[in-house]
């Protein structure tokens, strides 16, 4: 029952408990929440009266606007684990507060209208927590199945909310009584996400970019990108003007609801059970109209017809209201906005989006949430203050305002329409779709044509885009256009080819498959072996004997990743026979043992790929390295540890290492900080930490920020910065402060040495250590930036950074400036005189104490630098002891650098003692 289940749902192995945890805790936040809408509501109403809702609309829209952004401030800067926990236990706290109040009968205003405007900004909040923690528990390809599992547990939650609200407002004392019900369900919430959190997929984290939420200056700079991009594109223009009118609309049709059911029962617990019990009705009717309906039209009548459904229904039921007020008329009107906005038009809606680009849809939906949304809905509540409450309009002709705005908005859907058309085949053919983002099914005729026509382009990636396209498509019949591609020149088309015969599941291409497993290409073949396997009516295992034994290498080659990827059947088929047998065959058997033990992670194994890490072929070591990483055997570590020594080898040591995720972090702690280790090997090791992108690799490159060797301390800041760029969520704490205190002393200390050092020299900086000195002083300004950017928003700092080192006067001082504003007090303090013109004097005397007293003159400054932990300085100092005739007043610092264990710094000692001596 259980295989049969995951079958069915598309869930696989090792998903099943992230989706149920996941599945649970969207289902209690959503039936929580419409719990509360239809509590907060009847007490607004009943309590508040009618005529108080258009200003009520009008302060939501500002309030949960404001909210947002305060939201984003704090939230950017809190771990999301943590902040999730203090939201729900903050609400469970609210909860009570208003059930107290509630019970102390408080009639304020204040407590009503803060008890709606809280509940508006509880399901804001709850559910966009919810969706940013899916993106850290499930990867984009996992989302892309699991997301629509997770989006009908949130109706589900939502029908059962509103029935939980009906039956049991009498039974638990009344409305105010509706938030312990609440709590109950936060406290399952609160379980389950933490459950949900444990579980999570680590891994995640290294593999791509965490969903965090941008800062509110973030959210305000999309406002002036995205005028420029609805000035530039009226597709995106007449998406925004819909979007905009369906919100006011909606709103207007939901107070006529509100104001129906008020009108008519007086008492509040009924008002309750009547707004909780058609909430769930209408959750239940978009989710049958999804299942029996949306399909069938989407695939008929395409996008075109599918936008329309909601604005005419909306139409016809406004006119219905008008025309004959009452309680079928206005059920018709909400069962109109339910049944539709929340299925057929939500999916025409995602569909119109499709031509946009990734980048560009991002930030239109960031401006929709954060503005266009509020907007409308204060301009609905504004024309319900004019029209029902100044100039006295009934509700039923509150309708004819409707009427008005969707015929505008049918207006703007057809030219929408025509626009989406022309717009999409341009998107084919600059291939600005997201294929990762396309969720839906693509059923539009024209939508489909466009990427048929497509397939028989020159370009060779134009058609493997069209493909990939295509595996979303459904009701069309894709085998005449897929039997020539399956014959194309190209191997990545062919392979696209088979990977779209085999999810739409054309058994009827079989034969053209067969003649794939014969393919020069290596992934073809192993593409073909997968479909003919899984179409084949034969046993998999005699299929599979058969050609392991075949004659032909590529086909037992792509036999052997067959099987890597199917444990069971690798048991029972493989033996060691058989890998010694593709070992024999030369490099080419070599590698393709060494690219499937990996997959295979068995033990038994582990003494091929052991010989396999050194052999002598590029091809096959470097195969063999990856496979290393995928097994996540500890025993494998110091080899790969070893590749980062070898330039060929490193990209995929870093790589592999990378895998093993926090399992290693100990041992790369451990080779970054011994001496003895090459310092090639040391050099890759921050890299390779931030390739691993959790917190724990995050605090050991902090740990070792304090390094005394000045490239590899360079290659750790470097490190944090790529981390700080991938995961702004990670914390990076007071170390970052020290390191820059530590580094501004380098830099004062260089600053003065050098300033002695041209004085002794009568300003001649030609001297090699003068220019190594100088050079020294500008590398310190970068890593003194690159450390403010782990404190700072890293683009502001390095836009800084740039703008300091312009040849412009005025550009320089405009970021001069720039710190100025953005700079806490105590950097400021000690960091401007590092950017600021003046004489060294100067700065020197602004170091506020950072300056190493004891250097006094050039004797002193050249002693330092020849013990200096910069390996270059160290060297370039012990020359200029030389050439200057100063060896004998250095003998010691002289005769420990003979002792260094760096190479440049002892044959410098060495040619010292040798030549100037």
């Amino acid at each position: 029952m259980k295989t049969f289940l995951l079958k069915i749902s598309n869930i696989r192995s090792g998903e099943l408990k992230r989706v149920l945890l996941m599945a649970g805790y969207i289902f209690v936040i959503i039936a929580s929440y419409n719990v509360l809408k239809p509590m907060t509501r009847s007490l607004f109403v009943s309590n508040m009266g009618l005529e108080q809702l258009p200003y009520l609309y009008m302060i939501l829209a500002v309030v949960v606007g404001l909210f947002i952004i305060g939201y984003l401030r704090v939230s950017a800067k809190l771990k999301l684990d943590w902040l999730l926990n203090t939201t729900i236990l903050f609400l469970m706290g609210n909860l009570i507060l208003f059930w107290w109040f509630l019970k102390l009968e408080i009639h304020s205003p204040i407590l009503y209208y803060s008890l709606f405007i809280w509940a508006s900004i509880y399901g804001v909040l709850t559910t966009t927590q919810f969706w940013l923690m899916a993106n850290y528990v499930f990867n984009a390809r996992e989302a892309k199945r699991l997301f629509p599992i997770l989006t009908s547990s949130a109706l589900t939650g939502a029908i059962m909310g509103g029935y939980f609200t009906r039956f049991l407002v009498k039974q638990i004392g009344g409305t105010a009584n509706l938030a312990f019900f609440c709590i109950a369900l936060l406290g399952a919430a609160l379980v389950l996400l933490n459950m949900a959190w444990r579980n999570r997929d680590t891994s995640i984290e290294t593999s791509r970019r965490m969903k965090t939420p941008k800062g509110p200056d973030h959210s305000f700079r999309i406002v002036a990108e995205i005028s420029t991009l609805v000035r530039d594109s009226k597709h995106l223009a007449f998406l925004m003007a819909i979007v905009g009118l369906t919100y006011i609309v909606v709103q207007l049709a939901d107070f006529q609801f509100i104001a129906f059911a008020s009108n008519k029962i007086a008492d509040t617990d009924d008002l309750t059970a009547f707004f909780g019990f058609w909430l769930s009705n209408l959750s239940i009717f978009a989710l049958a109209f999804q299942l029996v309906f949306v399909r069938l039209i989407l695939s008929r009548f395409g996008v075109g017809v599918t936008i329309m459904f909601l604005p005419l229904a909306l139409l016809i039921t406004s006119a219905w209201v008008y025309l004959s007020y009452g309680l079928v008329s206005i059920l018709a009107i909400k069962v109109g906005d339910g049944a539709f906005r929340h299925s057929i038009n939500k999916v025409g809606m995602e569909l119109l989006y499709l031509p946009i680009p990734p980048e560009v849809k991002k930030k239109t939906k960031a401006f929709i949430d954060m503005f266009v949304d509020r907007f409308a809905r204060g301009t609905a509540g504004l024309i319900l203050l004019v029209f029902y409450t100044w100039l006295g309009f009934s509700i039923a002709q509150i309708s004819l305002i409707s009427i008005s705005l969707i015929s505008i908005w049918i207006l703007l859907s057809i030219a929408t329409y025509r626009e989406y058309v022309n717009s999409f085949r341009q998107a084919i053919d600059k291939q600005r779709i997201d294929i990762d983002a396309v969720s839906l099914s693509i059923k539009d005729t024209n939508t489909i044509n466009s990427l048929l026509i497509s397939l028989t382009s020159q370009n060779e990636r134009q058609v493997v885009y069209a493909l990939q396209l295509l595996e979303s498509a459904s009701g069309v019949d894709l085998e005449p256009p897929l039997h020539p591609l399956l014959q194309h020149k190209s191997p990545a088309v062919r392979r696209q080819a088979l990977q779209l015969t085999y999810r739409q599941n054309l058994k009827q291409l079989s034969k053209d498959v067969k003649l794939l497993l014969a393919d020069a290409d290596e992934d073809v073949r192993q593409e073909a072996v997968r479909v003919y396997v899984e179409f084949s009516e034969e046993r998999n295992e005699d299929i599979l004997k058969n050609w392991l034994s075949s004659s032909e290498l590529g086909l037992r080659g792509a036999t052997l990743h067959y099987l890597a990827e199917q444990p069971n059947l690798a048991r029972k088929l493989l033996s060691d026979e058989i890998i010694q047998s593709f070992l024999n065959e030369g490099s080419e058997g070599r590698a393709l043992v060494a690219t499937v033990l990996g997959t295979l992670s068995d033990k038994t194994y582990s003494t091929y790929l052991n010989d396999l890490l050194t052999d002598p072929r590029n091809k096959v070591r470097t195969r063999a390295i990856r496979s290393a990483g995928q097994t996540g055997s500890a025993e494998f570590i110091p080899i790969l540890l070893e590749n980062l020594e070898i330039r060929t080898y490193r990209k995929a040591a870093r790589q592999a290492l990378a895998l093993y995720g926090e399992a290693v972090i100990a041992d790369l702690n451990r080779y970054l900080n011994d001496k003895k280790v090459a310092s090639e090997i040391r050099t890759e090791i921050p890299r390779v930490l931030s390739l691993i992108g959790t917190q724990k690799s995050v605090d050991v490159l902090l740990d070792n920020l304090i390094l005394r060797d000045e490239s590899l301390r360079y290659d750790v800041i470097k490190a944090l910065n790529r981390l700080r760029a991938r995961f702004p969520e990670h914390t990076f704490d007071k170390r970052v402060d020290e390191a820059l205190q530590d580094e501004l002393r380098k830099y004062y200390r260089i600053l003065k040495t050098l300033h002695l050092s041209e004085a002794e020299t009568n300003g001649d900086d030609s001297g090699l250590l003068n220019r190594a000195l100088a050079g020294r002083r500008e590398d310190h300004i970068e890593r003194i930036f690159r450390l403010l950017a782990l404190r700072y928003p890293p683009k502001d700092i390095y836009n800084a950074f740039a703008a300091t080192t312009s040849q412009n006067p005025a550009i320089r001082a405009n970021a001069i400036e720039f710190l100025d504003n953005i700079l806490s007090k105590n950097h400021k303090r000690i960091l401007l005189p590092v950017v600021e013109e003046l004489p060294i004097e100067q700065v020197l005397q602004k170091a506020d104490g950072l300056v190493d007293g004891k250097i006094t003159n050039r004797m002193e400054a050249l002693k330092s630098l020849a013990s200096s932990g910069d390996a270059w300085l160290r060297a370039c100092a012990l020359y200029e002891i030389g050439i200057t005739g100063l060896t004998s007043k250095f003998k010691t610092e002289i005769s420990k650098a003979e002792n260094s264990t760096h190479t440049l710094v002892k044959e410098t000692a060495r040619l010292v003692l040798e030549k100037f001596a």
